[in-house]
Formats: structure tokens, C-alpha cells, sequence
């Protein structure tokens, strides 16, 4: 049995395409640089999720390891402070390895890029600084409601 000779065809829209591409609006710099705010906005919050997550994930395996430190007399912005180092570890990890990729997309990226430079340490630099600060903000908080629990109701429960 063989098949008809239009599924082989592929389904063009040029119109479509002609259409966009001829709409001076998405040439306009201000309405990349629009889109790429949003993506950017939309990265920041993956990231503190991402954050948030393994925060939580850290708080919730050890959480008699935390209570035990807690009823032996550990100050609880220690125990907090525990679990930011240890939820800014992936984030470091995953630094290095952007740090590392960055010069390959750089050159990638060089021919949208407006008034920036590719490899320009100091806006590599902000990132770096934008998601570290974001990885501690999202880190704290879960950590901070960890240290304030009970820790007689949570060795009890376990």
C-alpha cells in the first residue's frame, strides 16, 4: 500500500512568515529589548525556584538533624546560616559552568546584542551578582522558617 503523494509535501506559510518579518514593530530595538527583559524576568524566576526547592529539599530531608542541633542549644540564625552555604553550593556549581559556556554563546549572541559587548565583564559580572543575590533571598527564607520550629514537636513526630 503506498502513500498519496501529498504527505510527502511540506506545508509552507509564506504568507505567514512575509507578513511578520514585514511588520516594522518586531524589528524595533525597544521591542527586543522588551522580549529580552521578559525572558530575563522569566530566568530570575526559575531561578529562585529552582532555589527555593532545594532549600526546601534540604530542609525537609535533615529535618531531625535540624531540630536535634536546635534542642542542643545551636542559635538558629546558625542553623540558618548552615543551610544557605549549603543550598549556594549548586548555585556556585552552576556559576562556574556559565561562567565556562558564556564565551561560546557570547559569540553566538554577538549579533543581536545592542550597545553591549559579548564577553563584557561587567555586565557577566552583574549577572553573576543578580543571581547569587536572588539564590540568597530565595535560599533564606525557607531556611529562616526551619530554624523557627519547635524542635520538641519535631522529634516527637519522628
Amino acid at each position: 500500500m503506498t502513500s498519496p503523494d501529498w504527505l510527502g509535501t511540506p506545508v509552507t506559510a509564506s504568507w505567514w512568515t512575509e507578513s511578520i518579518a514585514s511588520t516594522a514593530v518586531y524589528r524595533q530595538p525597544r521591542f527586543q529589548a522588551l522580549v529580552l527583559g521578559a525572558f530575563a524576568l522569566l530566568a530570575v524566576g526559575l531561578i529562585a525556584l529552582g532555589v527555593r526547592a532545594i532549600v526546601r529539599f534540604l530542609v525537609i530531608s535533615p529535618a531531625r538533624e535540624i531540630s536535634v542541633r536546635l534542642a542542643m542549644g545551636a542559635a538558629p540564625a546558625t542553623v540558618v546560616q548552615l543551610l544557605v552555604r549549603q543550598s549556594l553550593l549548586p548555585v556556585a556549581l552552576g556559576l562556574l559552568i556559565g561562567a565556562a559556556a558564556a564565551g561560546a554563546v557570547g559569540r553566538i549572541a554577538h549579533a543581536r546584542l545592542l550597545a553591549v559587548e559579548a564577553e563584557d565583564p561587567a555586565m557577566l559580572a552583574a549577572a553573576a551578582v543578580t543571581i547569587v543575590a536572588v539564590a540568597v533571598i530565595a535560599a533564606y527564607l525557607p531556611a529562616r522558617q526551619a530554624s523557627r520550629r519547635d524542635p520538641a514537636i519535631e522529634l516527637r513526630a519522628h
